[in-house]
């Protein structure tokens, strides 16, 4: 017994004398951050708790903005959504939000940073949200000041430099310390992450360091579609939501004799404005991002088919033929043109029944009256006759209408509700995922828009940039804790 008791005596004494020596002559240990958006400042935020965490005063960050100021994206786009419905569950995001590179991000999605934690996240630094119709979540006030002060505290702007243009980085092999120059000058860091958005020199800055970049194209667009009998009956101004669909386009391979066949759902919008028809939503963007490619060989011109319902009766047209004759049989004095006969319910999250415990579900119609009309004058029908005057032959066009829609477009629109989105970048490959350290060069950590991938909507953007940020920053400080420890080791007292 009093043998352990002098080990553990001496244990703490070498202890002790560890801990002194460390405080007095501390190893420094410098991380930059390139980049002042959304996942660089959540990576620099995740630093800063982890260092105060783990008591490491000698680790230092800067943060280089190119711009004179920092999350400009949240700034400028914050009304269009920080978060995504939190109540669903991670997959549901995942599927609804990320058409490339969602298989990579599953894990930082579903186990490490999911969306309720995301949402609690901010809620912890005083940010209220509020869920739109369309699942987006602002801010409950309209201002993304809440957002900006729970990223950006006092202490972590004293580690900004704005306007600070980082042009060129190389690493040297024998100090392994990274040379970044900064607006003419040289500047020594330990440990860089990457976090410069879908720019230019940031891909540049990571490609001089040996990564891959895929060349960014724009995703996340409008599509203009063409004059048709279908969508005669929209107004200009008009307004059109679809609540549910699936897009589909085929794609020609060379040297196959079968096309391949890109596809989407959710939710899509119609708006005739200008005389031009545009097709947007989260359905459409999420298509745009899945076949940018594509769309940009073929000039953005083709044919799109859009299933009306597919969620409804299995999707398949002999199951909506069999339905819409049963509704024939049973309202046959119904004006055709009223109504689409197939509902879709939704849930309104600004209306909470305390009775119930639930939120109360609102129902639409599948299909907006206007273009409802279209295709019932495309089937081969009056609008306004009555569904008595269905034979079998147009009931079963009509359901072929339904669920394969065929619309020209003849081009995209870049809506400024979506600026920042490209498919394209570092490749994914090349990362670790658990950690977002790349597999070419030891100490260089990538986050956010940098990274090849694509989100259907800003706010899926956002969390992207802030799951990814955070776990940049913190394997950012576990390896300078390994580089700390084996710098002490070599120390002699």
């Amino acid at each position: 017994m009093t043998i352990h008791l002098k080990l553990l005596l001496a244990l703490y004494q070498v202890t002790a004398i560890y801990q002194l020596c460390w405080a007095l002559s501390p190893p420094s240990f410098r991380i930059a951050i390139i980049g002042g958006g959304s996942s660089g400042v959540m990576a620099a935020s995740s630093i800063k708790k982890s260092v105060h965490r783990d008591v490491l005063p000698s680790v230092d960050i800067t943060v280089y903005e190119s711009t004179k100021d920092v999350l400009r994206n949240i700034r400028n786009h914050h009304q269009d959504g920080i978060l995504y419905d939190a109540s669903k569950t991670p997959m549901d995001v995942l599927n609804a939000g990320y058409p490339r590179g969602r298989k990579e991000i599953t894990s930082l999605m579903t186990k490490y940073f999911p969306p309720m934690q995301q949402q609690k996240w901010f809620e912890d630094r005083g940010v209220e949200f509020r869920t739109r119709q369309d699942g987006t979540m602002t801010c409950s006030d309209g201002n993304a000041s809440p957002v900006i002060s729970a990223l950006l505290d006092d202490q972590l702007r004293e580690t900004i430099e704005t306007n600070a243009r980082v042009v060129s980085i190389s690493k040297d092999d024998e100090t392994g310390c990274f040379q970044l120059s900064v607006n003419g000058r040289q500047e020594i860091h330990d440990c860089v992450i990457l976090a410069t958005g879908n720019s230019y020199l940031g891909f540049q800055l990571a490609k001089s360091l040996g990564h891959t970049i895929t060349k960014p194209v724009r995703s996340c667009f409008e599509l203009v579609l063409k004059d048709s009998n279908i969508l005669s009956s929209m107004e200009e101004g008009g307004t059109y939501d679809l609540p549910y669909v699936r897009l589909s386009y085929k794609v020609a391979i060379k040297g196959q004799k079968r096309p391949r066949i890109i596809r989407s759902e959710g939710p899509a919008r119609l708006q005739l404005y200008n005389s031009q028809v545009l097709l947007t939503g989260i359905a459409a963007l999420s298509l745009s991002s899945v076949a940018a490619f594509e769309l940009k060989d073929a000039t953005y011109k083709g044919t799109l088919l859009i299933h009306f319902c597919p969620d409804h009766l299995g999707g398949k047209v002999e199951n909506l033929e069999q339905f819409l004759w049963q509704y024939r049989q049973d309202n046959p004095n119904e004006i055709m043109g009223e109504r689409c006969p197939l509902q879709f319910a939704n849930v309104d999250y600004d209306e909470y029944d305390w009775e119930t415990e639930s939120f109360k579900s609102i129902t639409t119609d599948c299909i907006p009256q206007n273009l409802w009309r279209g295709l019932v004058q495309e089937s081969g029908m009056a609008y306004d006759s009555t569904w008595s005057k269905v034979n079998p032959k147009k009931c079963r066009k009509l359901a072929e209408s339904m669920v394969g829609c065929s619309l020209e477009f003849r081009g995209r629109n870049t809506c400024s509700m979506y600026p920042f989105i490209d498919a394209g970048g570092t490749s994914l490959r090349e990362v670790d995922m658990n950690s977002m350290q790349s597999k070419v060069v030891d100490g260089l950590f990538l986050c956010g828009q940098v990274l090849d991938g694509d989100a259907s909507h800003s706010c899926f953007s956002f969390m992207r940039d802030l799951a990814t940020g955070k776990m940049a920053g913190e394997s950012a400080v576990l390896y300078a804790k390994e580089i700390l420890l084996s710098k002490n080791n070599n120390i002699t007292y």
